[in-house]
């Protein structure tokens, strides 16, 4: 997650669509951007922060130089309206990682989107979609 919260403009290539982070976990990689978020980066570039109107942060924090830091109370605020309390972020990627491959994409590709160098990585992933819960 610290890779998207310390997110760069420079680092975004708007033409091809895609993030190049020159680091993560498993060394530099590209993070493809589909058409909404790009036009939702747009307008986040636009618009600036009050605070950093020219960050070179796409979330920048209150502070010079430093990304947001305030995921907290909004991530709680979100799960306990969707009634999913006990629902982590890095859930969310077992259930992307569940839905596409139950729609058809291979465990190849998906490991690769998420980022894993390793097929074996992506493989322990659970492939059942998360329980939701009964209104």
């Amino acid at each position: 997650m610290t890779e998207i919260l310390s997110l760069r403009w420079d680092w975004i290539d708007k033409k091809l669509g895609i993030a190049k982070l020159p680091d993560s976990k498993t060394g530099p990689k590209l993070i493809y951007l589909p058409e909404p978020t790009m036009r939702l980066l747009e307008r986040l570039k636009l618009r600036g922060t009050k605070e950093h109107p020219l960050s070179p942060l796409v979330l920048p924090g209150n502070r010079a130089r430093t990304h947001f830091q305030g995921l907290f109370h909004p991530w709680q605020r979100i799960r306990a309206i969707a009634r999913l309390e006990d629902l982590r972020i890095h859930d969310l990627r077992h259930v992307y990682a569940s839905t596409a491959v139950s729609g058809g994409d291979s465990l190849y590709i998906v490991g690769r989107i998420l980022g894993h160098k390793q097929s074996a990585t992506t493989e322990r992933y659970p492939m059942a979609l998360l329980p939701f819960p009964k209104h």
